[in-house]
């Protein structure tokens, strides 16, 4: 332990110097599962300690287009938004995939047409896919050989509300023969282990740690407030994988990445 907390404390000094690429994230949370609440303002914080606002390009919400649940979307809303103010991130950068659709297509399209070959995009993917298929039909096909999705859950990849939605095999059997981006490369794809299965999923009480100052504070009270899905940020575990490498995250990781 004490040589991953030394580990650590190296990469996150290097934060400031650019280690860590342009990422996005989309999640759902207004339908169907609650993690979500928790788990988006635990991303934010974690792009905050990590010092990584500047990379983090893109970030969205409530990305289950096929359904809505009020209570869930308001949450939802209310955990990203109040997550900006406190962590520093730009509220332009924050999209509402129910409310607000079309710029949450729009501007997701415009990162992948930003990336090159020596400026990838990472979308680090928190929900259905079909919002991000959107984005990518508005994007310029020679650009998607220049961005990498980060997966961790089967429930993501295979979701379709509706037959016509893609998933993630629908959507990559576009670039196969007789596809309609035939001959196109398409982006990279990466699977971790499902972050359900380590500390990213833990019990409230195993959270308790993080009353100690507000920023911690807030990402607690989100996930307490998520009734069910109470502990669950599991989604955040993709994020602490992007900044650190770590892919099965014990709660003291967790813990020694925001104090020391």
């Amino acid at each position: 332990m004490k040589l991953l907390a030394a580990t650590l404390l190296v990469l996150f000094s290097s934060f400031a110097d650019a280690q860590v690429g342009r990422f996005a994230v989309t999640h759902d949370g207004n339908f169907h599962d609650k993690d979500d609440i928790g788990a988006i303002a635990m991303v934010e914080a974690l792009v905050w300690k990590a010092g990584a606002q500047d990379s983090l390009v893109y970030l969205n919400h409530s990305n289950h287009i096929g359904a809505n649940d009020p209570e869930m979307h308001f949450d939802m809303r209310l955990s990203a938004n109040r997550a900006a103010w406190l962590y520093g991130i730009d509220r332009n950068k924050i999209f509402d995939g129910f409310l607000d659709l079309r710029n949450s297509v729009l501007d997701l399209a415009a990162q992948i047409d930003a990336s090159t070959a020596a400026d990838r995009l990472t979308i680090i993917q928190a929900g259905p896919w079909e919002l991000m298929a959107l984005a990518f039909d508005w994007s310029d096909p020679a650009k998607h050989q220049y961005v990498d999705i980060l997966s961790h859950s089967n429930w993501n990849d295979n979701h379709q509300h509706f037959p016509s939605h893609r998933n993630k095999d629908s959507f990559f059997d576009q670039y196969d023969p007789g596809g309609k981006w035939d001959g196109v490369t398409p982006p990279g794809y990466t699977k971790i282990d499902d972050q359900n299965g380590y500390a990213f999923k833990s019990s409230l009480g195993a959270w308790s740690w993080m009353s100690a100052s507000l920023e911690t504070w807030f990402v607690l009270q989100r996930t307490a407030d998520s009734g069910f899905a109470q502990g669950d940020m599991s989604d955040a575990g993709m994020v602490f994988y992007y900044l650190t490498g770590e892919e099965h995250p014990t709660m003291q990781d967790i813990r020694d990445f925001f104090e020391l």
